[in-house]
């Protein structure tokens, strides 16, 4: 989670630094809180997302360190039709039923 741990510092050096700029620029002290609170949600919702972005990405698409994952078509094998696999099995049950 790096990318949101990122994020969330940036948010909250944002809202520090919104603070500041405000108290400087003359706002009252509460005034530039909540200016700066203000900053902070849309940065951690920016980070939040982008995390899950790559969270989330396909592990064909995702590069760790150089080495790719693994895809199906490596190895030669396929992936496993499932309603052709169910159609089989109900076959084979119906046979030993029988």
């Amino acid at each position: 989670m790096p990318l949101l741990r990122l994020g969330l510092g940036a948010g909250a050096g944002l809202a520090v630094a919104a603070s500041v700029a405000s108290m400087w620029a003359g706002y009252a002290v509460e005034v530039a809180l909540l200016r700066g609170l203000l900053v902070f949600p849309p940065v951690a919702f920016a980070a939040f997302f982008a995390e899950l972005v790559v969270s989330t990405a396909p592990p064909g698409t995702r590069r760790s360190g150089g080495i790719t994952a693994p895809d199906e078509s490596s190895d030669g094998r396929r992936p496993v039709d499932l309603p052709a696999e169910r159609e089989a099995r109900a076959a084979s049950a119906s046979r030993r039923a029988a």
